[in-house]
């Protein structure tokens, strides 16, 4: 492990700009009291063969290391600090702000107080390295391992010196500790930046086939810092150990402002997904919710699963495509007494989504806690963290993009559309390029078929897994890659539209927001935040059962000699289903009810009613449900065509709440005392602005609510006589039957009993 994480610790490039000529040669030259940040992330797999068994371990890395640059005359020093650490592998973990495991206290103690390295001016060479630690005993011990390590050719910095800024330009690398030369190749550059291709010479010639590495670093041509940079190194374990096997570890480094985050497993197994085709010539533009809105809850959700901190913000009654770019500052941790906490926080972007346990959209933002023991003794008394959220002025452009048989590209802000043609007339790729404060959103028109990819580094060596040339492409571009790939029928359209977005820097709004960890946090202190609930879940349907009108709707069997109705929640309110004829089996009445295994009236638990109502032809006492040679007579008769009617309730605007009495008028409580709630969520609805039916919840005043079977629509009021809606309340609507009443009749004749002693004749 030691040697796992010094090596990513020391795994940053340097190069730039040398004074022979603006940009002619790349060296570094650090500049007294520079400071920078840098994500960094390491995935590593060791495989090993011992006899016939194969083992294999893997462990990740991410950190936040910082550097500051010291001049001194002749060398500078770099001092080198990781401030966030989080270590995972298969059976356990550590991380920088947790208290320190058995065994760990030796590597926390180097890791917590860094290390400074000092470079030659002249020569950029690596004069020394130390330990920070005043633990001597420790610095005697890791000396030999920083001193291997940091003067690897490979990984120390001061790696490119005088290498000329044109396409093409190489340097040979003389590998060290058992790797092979490696060659650092210009690939591309502009005014600004400079990309190099990292290759080992056995690319060239196989002199080991099994030592591998290959990578690229986006470097600034004037400072010599380092942007980017991807490294993928592939070698044999080292023959004292005495196993056969490799060791394989891919790091990448980032910006401290980085916000696309890091997945490698993502990265490989990611397969896009389908585009819904739009029938509309123009896309319809995701309406923006206003500022209020957006920023309505004034708690959020703190998740510390896996050793990460997450904020979640929920966007009461919006889908993500309506909520602005949000942003977070100002982040402060407190006790239990309301008391702040010495801890620093580093915001590491957020990004929206679906909620996972609820229907609005939701913010999440990735804090990482900075420091090592102090902050880890004060994270014990952690209560919540308070933030504040910034809400940006943010717009959805329309914008037209051609398709040309030749291709094209579009423009807006830096942001780019790029067409492609390919061998297929009728076939397009599209790549997406975001630009500093705005992107496309990958929707297109006037399609008839197409696919969302993430693309890979078409020129990295083969030997690399497809998450690693995904990882190589997100470097070389700075972002992660999306191409679109449209299809047309028979007839190219001149142009397709897609959908700009683009936000302000600076913020418009703000709001101060408390994160808790509901599983920890005291419930007198901490309340979950209003979320939305939808009364339906699409996910619970059995296509087995489908729905049907009126006019439509039949009976079924299924290969079973049984037989079934399926309702709508509006027609199992306003219609009765009967056997007519009195069928018995055996003494016993036969009737329609809810098969066994079926739950047409379930709701505290889950919160959520059922679109279908099934029926199912049994005895009363339901011993049978199967039945030959019967014939029934089905009647349906309903008080009339079943029609949702808005009612004129004023309702206050973004609320989450109905009067009960504005609903059931005078003497509601005795009403609401007898009436069951499924009856009642039968009978009403609450719909959002975006026409989405909605659950209601018990008030918080009430004790549990009991069996969903016997819960009365009274266990559902507050004291103040209102009912909790679980989202914004845009309408309320009431189930009526207008017209004449109607009734349907059927009959089905079951199959008679098969003729066993018929059948047993004809197998002998």
């Amino acid at each position: 492990m030691r040697f796992a994480i010094t090596a990513t610790l020391t795994v940053l490039m340097f190069a730039g700009c040398s004074p022979d000529g603006p940009g002619s040669k790349l060296t570094f030259h650090p500049v007294d009291g520079d400071e920078r940040r840098y994500q960094v992330y390491t995935d590593m797999t060791v495989d090993v063969q011992r006899g016939t068994r194969k083992l294999s371990e893997s462990m990740s890395i991410k950190m936040l290391m910082h550097y500051g640059v010291e001049d001194q005359s002749s060398t500078y020093k770099l001092n080198v600090s990781p401030e966030y650490m989080r270590l995972n592998f298969k059976h356990g973990g550590m991380s920088s702000f947790e208290q320190s495991g058995y065994g760990e206290d030796e590597l926390r103690t180097a890791l917590k107080d860094g290390y400074t390295l000092t470079v030659d001016k002249e020569s950029n060479q690596l004069v020394d390295v130390t330990l920070n630690t005043s633990s001597q005993k420790l610095k005697a011990e890791l000396k030999a391992t920083l001193d291997h390590l940091l003067n690897d050719q490979l990984s120390r910095p001061g790696l490119m010196h005088q290498l000329a800024v044109k396409k093409g330009a190489s340097q040979i690398i003389k590998g060290q500790n058992g790797l092979p030369d490696i060659r650092m190749t210009v690939k591309d550059f502009d005014s600004e930046l400079v990309t190099l291709a990292i290759a080992d010479t056995n690319q060239d010639e196989p002199a080991d086939p099994h030592t591998r590495i290959f990578g690229y670093a986006v470097i600034e041509r004037q400072t010599g810092w380092l942007v980017r940079q991807a490294v993928v190194m592939h070698v044999p374990l080292p023959p004292e150990l005495r196993d056969k096997g490799t060791f394989r570890i891919v790091s990448a480094i980032y910006p401290e402002s980085w916000r696309f985050n890091h997945d490698l497993q993502f990265l490989e197994n990611a397969e896009g997904y389908e585009l819904i085709t739009q029938e509309k010539t123009d896309p319809p533009v995701p309406s923006l919710s206003s500022s209020t809105q957006a920023m309505l809850n004034t708690q959020g959700v703190l998740d510390t699963y896996d050793q990460r901190f997450l904020l979640h913000y929920a966007h009461l009654g919006l889908s993500p495509y309506m909520v602005g770019e949000i942003s977070a500052s100002n982040l402060a941790a407190y006790d239990e007494n309301n008391q702040a906490l010495a801890i620093p926080f580093k915001a590491a972007g957020a990004f929206q989504h679906p909620g996972l346990d609820h229907d609005d959209a939701e913010t999440s933002l990735e804090i990482l806690p900075l420091g090592w023991d102090k902050t880890a003794q004060a994270l014990e008394k952690l209560q919540y963290i308070e933030a504040t959220l910034n809400y940006h002025a943010t717009e959805h452009i329309q914008v037209t993009v051609p398709i040309k048989p030749e291709g094209s590209q579009v423009e807006v802000e830096g942001a780019k559309v790029i067409v492609q043609p390919t061998d297929n007339p009728y076939e397009f790729l599209i790549q997406l390029i975001p630009g500093e404060t705005g992107y496309f959103f990958p929707d297109v028109t006037q399609i008839d078929k197409g696919e969302l990819r993430y693309p890979h580094d078409q020129t990295a060596a083969d030997w690399l897994s497809l998450g690693e040339k995904r990882l190589l492409a997100i470097v070389l571009q700075g972002h992660l890659p999306q191409e679109l790939n449209v299809k047309f029928l028979d007839t190219l359209p001149d142009a397709v539209a897609l959908t700009y977005r683009n936000y302000a820097p600076e913020p418009i709004e703000s709001k101060t927001v408390r994160f808790y960890d509901l599983n920890q946090a005291r419930p007198e202190n901490a309340a979950a935040p209003i979320t939305t609930r939808l009364l339906f879940d699409s996910f619970q349907q059995n296509d087995e059962f489908k729905t049907a009108t009126l006019e439509n709707l039949a009976p079924f069997s299924t290969d079973a000699p049984d037989l079934y109705v399926t309702l709508t929640p509006e027609q199992a309110e306003l219609c009765t289903l009967q056997e007519t004829s009195g069928l018995t089996e055996q003494g016993t009445p036969l009737h329609f009810a809810p098969p066994p295994t079926a739950d047409n009236t379930n709701y505290g638990a889950t919160q959520r009613m059922p679109q279908q109502y099934v029926y199912q032809l049994q005895t009363s006492d339901q011993a049978r449900l199967y039945f030959y040679g019967l014939k029934a007579h089905i009647a349906l008769t309903c008080q009339g065509t079943p029609v949702w009617q808005p009612l004129p309730i004023n309702l206050p605007e973004l609320s989450v709440q109905v009067s009960a009495a504005a609903l059931l008028g005078e003497g509601w409580e005795e009403h609401a005392r007898t009436l069951p709630i499924k009856r009642f969520l039968r009978q009403y609805r609450f719909l959002d602005q975006q026409d989405r039916v909605l659950a209601i919840t018990a008030p918080r005043s009430q004790p549990a609510v009991g069996s969903p079977l016997g819960d009365k629509l009274f266990d559902y009021v507050d004291e103040s006589g209102h009912i909790q809606i679980m989202g914004l309340v845009n309408r309320v609507e009431k189930l009526e039957a207008t017209g004449t009443p109607i009734t349907k009749t059927w009959q089905h004749q079951f199959e008679p009993l098969p003729d066993f002693k018929a059948l047993e004749e004809a197998i002998q």
